[in-house]
């Protein structure tokens, strides 16, 4: 009895414990996979977002409307284009509490 336990603790103590193979679905690139899916579904969500965008928008007409009525104001005035021109820029007067040295 003594001789069957030490043969099966030899036995336990021989075995040799091998690894086994690494599935090919772990050595795949899964993440770059997965990656590359989820920027394909980004890209693909704004292309269709920016298409639902463009056809429910509906084009404001004041800025027509007012480049227009620019228009018919230059060719009524009776100065010419190349002559009008904006009044240039003048600054405000500074407040003397600025001026004022406080320290």
């Amino acid at each position: 009895m003594i001789k069957e336990k030490k043969d099966e603790e030899e036995r336990a103590l021989s075995f040799e414990y091998r690894a086994r193979e690494i599935p090919k679905s772990v050595k795949g690139n899964k993440f770059e996979k997965l990656m590359a899916s989820a920027e394909k579904r980004k890209n693909d969500a704004k292309r269709f977002a920016m298409a639902k965008i463009k056809s429910l928008e509906k084009p404001f007409t004041f800025y027509e409307r007012d480049v227009k009525a620019l228009k018919d104001k230059m060719e009524k005035s009776d100065v010419p284009s190349s002559e009008v021109t904006a009044a240039p820029f003048r600054a405000g007067k500074i407040p003397w509490r600025v001026l004022v040295p406080m320290y």
